[in-house]
């Protein structure tokens, strides 16, 4: 497939991916854990769309459960059909700053890591 109305790559470098990810005003992307990590961590409002297992997408539903637990915090917004997707693209492009984005750390939570530390002295 190639798309005939937006510019595409068939491929970025970790550096090119971080600098296209950087510059973005928003995000649209599936319900990828490591996608919306990264925009949470750098502010960037993102719109998401799972893919589905009865679509053959993905194995299962685990990206529907992924957005239900996402689709609250401030700067995500989800399209759950295609139909959907214009209209949240645009509720998305009015989030203006940063700062109407819930940020997260790059660290773990301190009760993650003191956890995993527990677990490994245990041993």
């Amino acid at each position: 497939y190639i798309p005939k109305n937006i510019e595409y790559v068939e491929f970025l470098n970790p550096s090119e991916f971080a600098y296209c990810f950087q510059r973005a005003k928003l995000v649209v992307s599936h319900a990828g854990m490591g996608t919306i990590i990264t925009a949470q961590t750098i502010g960037k409002p993102m719109v998401m769309m799972p893919r589905r297992g009865h679509l053959k997408e993905t194995r299962n539903d685990h990206q529907v459960a992924t957005v239900r637990k996402f689709e609250a915090r401030a700067g995500i917004f989800v399209a759950d059909e295609e139909v959907q997707l214009a209209s949240v693209i645009d509720r998305a492009l009015g989030v203006a700053q940063a700062s109407d984005v819930m940020m997260a750390s790059p660290f773990a939570e301190p009760t993650l890591i003191a956890a995993v530390r527990d677990f490994i002295h245990e041993k």
